[in-house]
């Protein structure tokens, strides 16, 4: 009996075929054949679709014959889209191809920067990783793409904890954007960025009133979309939730304090359009909180002209909204003058059954 094993291995243009023969369970020769393979490398005339190589089943022989030619135009562009690549510093190949195909990519990202966190404290390093040299090929090589050089900075070995603490902490945060300002600055003067990556630098209260400017005029934008547009159904929910506030002190002084207050959103429907939410104000005594929601929601009828279109409310089946006499459905017919339709979601009618069976077993 005659077994031939066959085992081969591919060395980049190298093929080693070992054959090893065995007559009854003695192997008795070795035979080793050498095949090498002439691949041509660099620049060629023509492009991967004009040979033929774009495809959804290559063949091997193709990637070992045409894997390291390229067409020989390295500055031109198949598409106008965005075209990002990374680079990482422990890839030297990388560089090379971002240095030879610069032309090609509309912004390139050195992976070099880190942001630790660390006993506390937050730390910008990897700058020793930044190469000029290479920076200023790119940017040769890219010239008539106007490459953007974009550095990446990573938020390295952070927990979700950490995340929390700096967005629930001010001081922390606002260290955390100056360090982000201080270190573009430093790689601008240093000549390791252009000086046209001076706007990354902004203040953050220039941001903040930015923030607030596009929130502005894009309700503007969707209430103009709208305008003119009855409602005929509106659907509202609110919830909870921890908000940063400047709350002042005995003296008059405000201070930025984390307080919990009602945040109300409202979608008209059926279209689920959301078109505002809102805090409702505090309630006077004897009024109670669902008039105050009430009150909110009848403004926003009178904004949208829709006093007399509104046929449906929708809400969910808690006693502040759905009660008799008290609830915010019918504080708003009150205020309509009229009945509506009552599109109620009875979760929270049906998960009362479950919230307390679990209970009533343990008792039995």
């Amino acid at each position: 009996m005659v077994v031939v094993m066959v085992v081969v291995v591919v060395v980049v243009l190298l093929v080693v075929v070992v054959m090893v023969v065995v007559v009854g369970g003695v192997v008795v020769g070795v035979v080793v054949v050498v095949v090498v393979v002439v691949v041509v490398t660099g620049q060629v005339e023509s492009s991967v679709d004009d040979r033929g190589l774009v495809t959804e089943s290559p063949k091997w022989k193709d990637i070992v014959d045409h894997h390291a030619r390229f067409h020989h135009n390295t500055a031109h562009r198949n598409v106008d889209h965005m075209t990002l690549a990374y680079v990482t510093p422990w890839n030297n190949h990388g560089y090379d191809v971002v240095k030879l195909f610069g032309g090609k990519f509309s912004h390139v990202s050195p992976v070099w920067l880190q942001l630790r966190h660390t006993a506390g404290q937050t730390l910008i390093t990897g700058d020793h990783d930044v190469d000029q040299g290479w920076l200023t090929q790119v940017k040769k090589a890219g010239k008539t793409a106007d490459v953007k050089i974009v550095p990446r900075l990573l938020f390295d070995g952070w927990q979700p904890r950490d995340f929390r603490e700096l967005f629930d902490t001010e001081p922390k945060k606002n260290k955390v954007i100056n360090d982000i300002i201080n270190m573009i600055k430093d790689l601008i003067a240093d000549g390791h960025l252009s000086p046209d990556m001076s706007y990354l630098v902004c203040d953050p209260n220039k941001l903040r009133r930015a923030r607030q400017d596009a929130m502005a005029s894009a309700r503007d934008l969707d209430q103009g979309k709208h305008q003119g547009t009855k409602i005929v159904g509106l659907g509202y929910d609110g919830r909870k939730d921890k908000t940063r506030a400047m709350v002042p002190d005995s003296y008059g002084k405000l201070h930025p304090r984390l307080i919990r207050e009602e945040h109300v959103s409202v979608t008209e429907e059926p279209s689920g359009r959301y078109p505002w939410h809102f805090v409702p104000e505090d309630p006077v005594p004897p009024e109670k909180p669902a008039f105050k929601v009430a009150q909110a929601l009848y403004d926003l009828l009178v904004t949208y002209d829709s006093t007399d279109s509104l046929i449906v409310l929708q809400g969910d089946s808690t006693r502040a909204n759905t009660g008799w006499k008290g609830g915010t459905h019918a504080h708003l017919e009150k205020m309509l003058g009229r009945k509506l339709f009552w599109s109620i979601c009875v979760l929270h009618t049906n998960e009362l059954p479950l919230r307390h069976q679990p209970r009533r077993a343990y008792l039995i």
